[in-house]
């Protein structure tokens, strides 16, 4: 159709991206992390100072949270840090994750830290990061959890379905199994093991099929097995490597 959007939700992945970007050329589109116009404003004189200032200033952005607040860091500290490029986005996201007085996300909002990990290639903390999910199993939970549960405070269901996106990451980022295209129609198999030595996945495809990766790790060479029942590409440091339908065989 030829219906305009309006976007404002955040936390897409590249391909969501991309597809918004394609949309654009063809419907009007006006996608935003947030409608405030204060914030808007205060993004775009980020951009800007960043370009003036050059490579020789640093970027800190600190917030000031009531205790209730319940994603931190903000979409909108996010959104600022996204507003600088390169090395200045690196500090961003640095300090956004060194900063101890900040208060930290909520299992719900997890997902978008998770994905702003992955932006920066730090799969590493994600892994970290699963010492939550790995607690629930002391407590003998056979499901995800809403939120944490202490002493003091209850869990309020043991089965929610929020609480369960680290099994998207662990295949979407860490197996690295991605739609190329809309609808899986292509396949991109691009892993961030994160220290990891082996990897295998798999991601049920429309067709009813398995997409599955069996993957190795030796520093930067990668090999192993790639099933998938659509053509795509095997991105991995900086190279990528064409993927037919069927299995294929992977060595560097």
């Amino acid at each position: 159709t030829n219906t305009a959007a309006v976007v404002c939700t955040t936390g897409h992945t590249d391909d969501e991206e991309r597809v918004l970007r394609e949309a654009s050329e063809k419907v009007a589109v006006i996608k935003s992390r947030t409608m405030s116009l204060g914030i808007n404003l205060l993004s775009e004189l980020v951009k800007r100072a960043a370009t003036v200032l050059g490579s020789d200033f640093d970027i800190e952005i600190l917030e000031a949270h009531h205790r209730n607040k319940i994603d931190a860091p903000s979409g909108t500290a996010l959104m600022l840090a996204d507003a600088a490029k390169g090395e200045k986005a690196l500090r961003c996201f640095e300090n956004l994750i060194s900063d101890k007085d900040l208060v930290r996300a909520t299992v719900y909002f997890k997902y978008y830290l998770f994905e702003t990990y992955f932006k920066f290639s730090r799969g590493d903390i994600f892994l970290k990061d699963l010492d939550l999910w790995r607690s629930y199993v002391a407590l003998g939970a056979t499901t995800c959890l809403e939120c944490p549960e202490t002493a003091a405070k209850s869990a309020r269901s043991d089965c929610h379905a929020w609480g369960a996106h680290p099994v998207y990451f662990l295949r979407a980022r860490i197996a690295g199994i991605m739609p190329l295209e809309p609808y899986f129609e292509k396949v991109r198999i691009a892993p961030q093991p994160s220290g990891l030595k082996s990897i295998k996945a798999e991601w049920p495809h429309p067709s009813g099929k398995m997409i599955s990766v069996d993957l190795t790790f030796n520093g930067d060479v990668a090999s192993g097995t790639v099933s998938t029942p659509v053509p795509g590409v095997f991105e991995w440091k900086g190279r990528s490597i064409p993927l037919e339908i069927g299995k294929n065989h992977l060595s560097d």
